[in-house]
């Protein structure tokens, strides 16, 4: 993780399953895992953080050497191309951004995807 992110509510406000949103959809399986995923960082740390494509995979990875394949991930059908597919169509949305840092580049949820997810999950300011 690389630096912290200003957003319009906490990490600790959206509700996530494991791979998906309450109340949330998004136009593919591909980039509702990859959002869970990318946002699955920043609940942990308990702020809003960028991802590098190197957490990312190693999230993955990790996942697939602890889980079932039946764990009803994407990545068990369709290989980690899956979340990379995922996060390239939510950057072309603009739900998540991009930046480099320290050489390396990194994605964060953008003030449309939190706002999106806000709304659709009532969540007070």
């Amino acid at each position: 993780m690389v630096k912290e992110i200003r957003l319009p509510c906490q990490p600790s406000q959206i509700r996530i399953c494991k791979w998906s949103f309450p109340y949330v959809s998004f136009h593919t399986p591909n980039a509702e895992e990859a959002a869970t995923r990318l946002l699955h960082f920043s609940k942990k740390q308990g702020r809003w953080v960028s991802v590098t494509w190197r957490e990312l995979q190693q999230m993955v990875v990790l996942e697939k050497l602890k889980s079932p394949a039946d764990s009803g991930s994407g990545i068990f059908q369709f290989g980690d191309a899956f979340v990379r597919t995922g996060i390239k169509e939510l950057v072309r949305s603009g739900f998540i951004q991009t930046r480099i840092d320290a050489g390396e580049e990194s994605f964060f949820p953008s003030h449309k995807l939190i706002r999106m997810i806000k709304q659709l999950q009532k969540i007070q300011d």
